[in-house]
C-alpha cells in the first residue's frame, strides 16, 4: 500500500482537480461532443517530414557515436551494450533496418544490411533475454530479409544472397536449447553460447510464452525448418491448458511445474503481446485455431478486466480487482480492438488513455485511475510507442481526423526530449527530467508509427500502405508479408464465403488503393469515428465486413451470460442516436477517500460529511444547469455506499443521474458538478469546519461508468 499523499497550497489541489475533470472527459464524454480538428494537406505534411528528419538524424547519430553497441546514450553520446556482448550485437541497426525502408530510404536501408551482414554474430558469450533478442532481433533480421531479397518491394539487394536469413536461423538454433522444459514454455533467458545457465531463473513471462509464434513461424516458412513453429506453438498451447475456468491467464508462470506464480490478469505488462500474436496469427498464417483461442480470451478481457473505459488488473480465478493501474503497455489494446474490429470500445478506451498523455504529455509507466497520479516509481516515458500505434491503427480503421491530431500532440511532446545526440527518456512525467537512455524501439518503432500515422492521411507511398503486399506488424513493428504464407489464405478466406483466393483478394484491395485514398482526403467536418472502413482485418480482405466482430456476441455470452444481440451498425446507431437523446440514466463511482477523517468519531463525522456532499451535488448541478444550458441538465436519482470490488467494504458513493438534455451535453455537466462537488470538499469543507486532514483528493477512488437505459435490453441484460 501507499503512503497518502500531503497537500500543500491551491495549485496543487487545482491540479488533481484538473486530473479528474480529464478524467471524466475520458470516460464519459469519449470526445463524442465538439468539432474534430482541421489539419491542412500542408500541415500534415510538414509533421511528416519532420519524423522523417528525426528519424535520418538519430540513425546517423547512432551509426557516428554508438554502432555496434546496442543503444546510443543520447546526451553523453556513447554506445551502451544492454544485450550481454562485450563488443554489442547492433540491436538498435538491426531493430530498425526495416524502418529505414518504411521511411523510403533504399540507401540507409541497403548500406544498414551491409554492415550487420559484414560484422554481426551471435557466437557470443552473452546472456538475452530471450523475447526481447526474439521481438527486436530475430524479427528485425527476418523483416529485411524479406525486403532485401524481393524485386517486388522496391528494396532488393543486387549482392544480397540470403545472409540476414542465415544469420536469424542461427539465432533461431541458439534459442531452441530454452524450450527444453517439461511444459514448453521456454527459460525467459539464454546464453547464446553455453545454452541455459543451470542457476537460471524457472519463471517466465505469459508474454514471453506467448509472443513467439510470429517470429518463430516464419522462420519456418522461410528455412523449412519445423522445429521453430512447433516450439512456439507448444509454449502458445501450455499458457493457454493453464487458463483459468474464467478464461483469463496470469503474468508469471513456473514452467516446470505449470504453476501460476503471479496470478494477475490484465491486458499490460507481463501479458499484452500473447493477445495479440494469437490474432496476429490468424492474420498472418491462417491459424483458426488461434483466431478461436483469441475469441475466447478477448471475450473473458471484456467480461471480466474492462471498467469502461479503463481495464484493471484481477485474479485469474476470481475476476476480483486486485489494482485500477494502467500501465502505458496497455496502450497497444485499443490497436488490436481496431484490428479485431471492435471500433465502439477501442475508441472509448484510446480517448482514456490520450487524456493521460494530454495531462502530463507522457504516459507514465504506471497511472493509478482511481487516484488519477501516476504512481510512485513508475513515472518515467521511456520513448514507447504502444500509445502511438493505436492511434495509427484506429486512423487506418475510421479516417477520423481527430487521429491525426493527436499525433501532432505525440510529436510536440517528443520534441521536448531532443538531446545532442538523440531522444532521451524521460526519468518522470511530473517533472519531466531525462535519462540518458533511448531504447532501440524508438527507431524501429515510436517514429515509424508517427510517420505511418501522418503518411496515412496523405499520398500513402511508403511500403505499407502503398507497397506490394498487405504487411503484418510484429510486436516490435517488425513488417512482415502476407504474400509469404498466401497458400494459408487461401484456406482462410474459402472459410467465409468470399468466393475469391487469397491472392485474388490482394489484387482487388491494390486495385481500390485510389478509392481508400481518396475517401481519407482531410477535411473540416467532424468525422465518423465508426465509418465504413471499421476492421483492418476487411481492409485486407481476409474477413468480410463483421456483423459483430466474428463471433464476439457469442463468447461474450458463454462468458457472462448476458446477450446483446445487436449488429455493429445497429450499435453504432444506436450510440449516436443516444448521445442526441434525454431520459438517459449515467452512474458515477466515487470513492469514500475523499470524505474521510482521522477524528474518532467517524461514523458521525462521515454522516455530516455524506449529506454536504449530497447537498452540494444538487447545488452544483443546478448551478452548472443555469450557467451553461439554461435548463436543468440532469435528476440525481440514486446516492447511496457501495463497494468497488463486489462482496467487499462499503468504501465508495454510487450516483444515478437521470438526464434531462442530450446525453453528451448532460454528461458533461455531471462532470463540471461533481468537480465542483469534490473542490468545494476539499478547499470550503475544511475551512467551514475547522479540520485539518489528509489531501482528500489523493485518497479518492474514481471508478466512472456509464450505463444505458436501453428498453430492448432489459429482458437479457
Amino acid at each position: 500500500s501507499r503512503t497518502p499523499m500531503v497537500c500543500h497550497g491551491s495549485s496543487r489541489l487545482s491540479l488533481w482537480a484538473a486530473t479528474f475533470a480529464a478524467l471524466w472527459c475520458a470516460a464519459t464524454c469519449a470526445l463524442a461532443h465538439g468539432a474534430a480538428p482541421s489539419l491542412s494537406r500542408e500541415e500534415i505534411n510538414e509533421l511528416r517530414d519532420e519524423t522523417h528528419a528525426m528519424f535520418v538524424e538519430t540513425w546517423d547519430s547512432y551509426l557516428t557515436h554508438a554502432y555496434p553497441a546496442d543503444e546510443l546514450a543520447p546526451i553523453s553520446c556513447v554506445g551502451v551494450n544492454t544485450f550481454g556482448a562485450k563488443h554489442g550485437l547492433a540491436v538498435t541497426l538491426i531493430d530498425a533496418l526495416d524502418s529505414a525502408a518504411v521511411f523510403g530510404n533504399f540507401t540507409m536501408f541497403e548500406r544498414g544490411v551491409r554492415r550487420v551482414v559484414d560484422d554481426v554474430s551471435f557466437d557470443v558469450d552473452a546472456h538475452v533475454s530471450v523475447f526481447e533478442m526474439n521481438i527486436r532481433v530475430l524479427g528485425g533480421l527476418l523483416s529485411a530479409h524479406m525486403l532485401a531479397s524481393d524485386a517486388n518491394t522496391g528494396f532488393a539487394i543486387d549482392w544480397y544472397d540470403g545472409e540476414l536469413l542465415a544469420l536469424a536461423k542461427d539465432l533461431g538454433e541458439r534459442f531452441l536449447p530454452a524450450f527444453d522444459t517439461p511444459t514448453g514454455i521456454p527459460y525467459g533467458s539464454i546464453n547464446l553460447k553455453t545454452g541455459v545457465d543451470a542457476n537460471e531463473t524457472r519463471i517466465t513471462s505469459t508474454a514471453t510464452a506467448g509472443t513467439l509464434i510470429l517470429e518463430f513461424g516464419m522462420l519456418t516458412k522461410l528455412t523449412g525448418d519445423a522445429r521453430f513453429r512447433s516450439a512456439a506453438e507448444k509454449s502458445l498451447d501450455a499458457i493457454w491448458e493453464h487458463r483459468s475456468d474464467l478464461g483469463l491467464v496470469g503474468a508469471h508462470i513456473d514452467i516446470y511445474r505449470g504453476l501460476w506464480t503471479q496470478a494477475e490478469a490484465s491486458v499490460g505488462v507481463g501479458v499484452d503481446s500473447f493477445y495479440e500474436y494469437l490474432l496476429k496469427s490468424y492474420i498472418l498464417f491462417g491459424d483458426e485455431r488461434h483466431l478461436s483461442i483469441f475469441e475466447e480470451a478477448y471475450a473473458a478481457v471484456e467480461a471480466n478486466l474492462r471498467y469502461a473505459p479503463w481495464y484493471v488488473e484481477a485474479g485469474m480465478s476470481t475476476g476480483n480487482v486486485l489494482g485500477t493501474r494502467y500501465d502505458s503497455l496497455m496502450s497497444f489494446w485499443p490497436g488490436i480492438q481496431a484490428l479485431y474490429g471492435d471500433i465502439e470500445v477501442a475508441t472509448t478506451t484510446h480517448d482514456a488513455f490520450y487524456k493521460v498523455w494530454r495531462h502530463y504529455g507522457f504516459t507514465p509507466e504506471g497511472f493509478d485511475v482511481r487516484l488519477g497520479m501516476a504512481i510512485t516509481g513508475q513515472s518515467p516515458y521511456p520513448l514507447r510507442p504502444e500509445l502511438i500505434e493505436s492511434t495509427y491503427m484506429l486512423y487506418k480503421a475510421t479516417g477520423d481526423v481527430s487521429y491525426i491530431a493527436a499525433g501532432r500532440d505525440f510529436l510536440a511532446s517528443l520534441r521536448l526530449l531532443k538531446t545532442k545526440c538523440g531522444y532521451a527518456h524521460v526519468a518522470d512525467v511530473s517533472t519531466q527530467t531525462l535519462r540518458d537512455k533511448m531504447e532501440s524501439f524508438f527507431l524501429s518503432e515510436t517514429l515509424k508509427y508517427l510517420y505511418l500515422l501522418f503518411d496515412s492521411a496523405l499520398d500513402r507511398e511508403n511500403i505499407v500502405d502503398g507497397g506490394p503486399y498487405p504487411y503484418v506488424f510484429t510486436t516490435e513493428a517488425h513488417i512482415f508479408p502476407l504474400k509469404a504464407t498466401i497458400e494459408d489464405k487461401d484456406v482462410a478466406s474459402s472459410a467465409h464465403a468470399t468466393g475469391l483466393s487469397a491472392a485474388q483478394v490482394v489484387q482487388q484491395i491494390l486495385g481500390r488503393r485510389k478509392f481508400r485514398k481518396r475517401n481519407s482526403a482531410m477535411s473540416t467536418r467532424k468525422s465518423n469515428k465508426f465509418c465504413t472502413y471499421h476492421s483492418l482485418l476487411w481492409q485486407i480482405g481476409f474477413r468480410p465486413a463483421p456483423v459483430r466482430p466474428h463471433n464476439l456476441t457469442e463468447r461474450l455470452f458463454e462468458i457472462t451470460g448476458r446477450l446483446v444481440p445487436v449488429t455493429l451498425d445497429e450499435s453504432v446507431r444506436d450510440h449516436e442516436e443516444r448521445l442526441e437523446r434525454s431520459e438517459q440514466k449515467i452512474q458515477v463511482r466515487l470513492g469514500l477517500g475523499v470524505l474521510q477523517t482521522t477524528e474518532a468519531n467517524f461514523d458521525f463525522d462521515l454522516s455530516r460529511r455524506l449529506a454536504l456532499m449530497l447537498e452540494r451535488t444538487h447545488e452544483y448541478l443546478n448551478q452548472v444547469s443555469e450557467e451553461s444550458y439554461h435548463e436543468l441538465c440532469a435528476k440525481l436519482l440514486e446516492f447511496k455506499l457501495s463497494s468497488c470490488i463486489p462482496g467487499g467494504p462499503n468504501d465508495a458513493v454510487n450516483f444515478v443521474f437521470q438526464t434531462k438534455i442530450a446525453y453528451s451535453d448532460a454528461s458533461q455537466c455531471i462532470g463540471d458538478a461533481l468537480m465542483r462537488v469534490v473542490s468545494s470538499l476539499m478547499h470550503k469543507y475544511a475551512h467551514e469546519t475547522g479540520n485539518v486532514y489528509v489531501c482528500a483528493i489523493s485518497n479518492m477512488s474514481y471508478l466512472p461508468f456509464v450505463d444505458y437505459e436501453n428498453e430492448n435490453l432489459q429482458n437479457s441484460a
